[in-house]
């Protein structure tokens, strides 16, 4: 090897040095997390639909203080159906105070509450009691 080749090779060699840790954490970054697919510990079991008052309400997401205590964020997606009085409505539209009844599906890995349907003002009667769908195992009645 000659003389002049040196210096070009330690370049080489220390450019590798270099770019070795950064090029690690972009392939980190790329593996499957191993929690990904394991369902939430601590999904809500509220009734479905959940009734309460409008607490908080964005484009994106509205805060439901239930009728029977605790409160709940609702994801809104863009195929929620929002109703009014029997009509559609936008969820700029939705107000603090507002009695609402919100049906929702739970996503099990992460606990979200999707929101599929809410009605706002004039609540139709209340259907007995239905817990959400959790993924748990499901209740035999006492007879």
């Amino acid at each position: 090897m000659k003389l002049t080749q040196l210096p070009i090779l330690a370049g080489l060699v220390i450019a590798a040095v270099v770019a070795g840790p950064l090029i690690v954490p972009a392939q980190a970054g790329q593996r499957k997390d191993p929690n990904q697919d394991k369902p939430a510990t601590n999904l809500p079991n509220y009734s479905n639909p959940f009734r309460g008052t409008v607490e908080n309400v964005t484009a994106n997401n509205v805060v439901v203080t239930g009728d029977k205590g605790p409160s709940g964020t609702f994801v809104i997606q863009a195929g929620t159906k929002i109703l009014r009085d029997g009509k559609p409505i936008m969820a700029a539209q939705v107000f603090k105070g507002d009695a609402i009844q919100v049906s929702f599906t739970v996503v099990k890995t992460t606990g979200l509450l999707l929101a599929s349907e809410i009605i706002v003002g004039t609540l139709p009667a209340p259907t007995p009691e239905t817990p959400a769908d959790t993924g748990g195992k499901k209740k035999k009645k006492k007879q």
